[in-house]
């Protein structure tokens, strides 16, 4: 039974430490960009998608619709060269409201 519980522990403690995507700076960022690292900028483009979907529905809206992940990723990506001390979260709402105000 205690290796039971050990198991799931450990399986839960990794799993919650997976979904902090909202904590990766700019600087991880355009590392990332520069050393062309296509599964942490997956990661990138996964958050993003999710940022938008999420916003859309929350706004009964369908901004990006048209666009993209390679395009939205670089959005990132120049919203973090303007500002590298942003997260992700960030720019992403910076990228929103930019685009809101269209």
């Amino acid at each position: 039974m205690k290796i039971i519980i050990t198991i799931f522990t450990i399986l839960i403690s990794t799993t919650a430490n997976s979904l902090t995507y909202g904590s990766f700076t700019c600087g991880e960022i355009l590392m990332w960009e520069r050393e062309n690292n296509p599964e942490q900028i997956g990661f990138v483009k996964l958050f993003m998608a999710g940022y938008i979907y999420g916003k859309n529905e929350q706004k009964y809206t369908n901004y990006f619709d048209d666009t993209d992940h390679e395009t939205i990723f670089y959005l990132v990506v120049n919203e973090c060269n303007k500002d590298p001390q942003l997260t992700i979260e960030g720019a992403a709402y910076k990228i929103w409201i930019k685009e809101v105000a269209k």
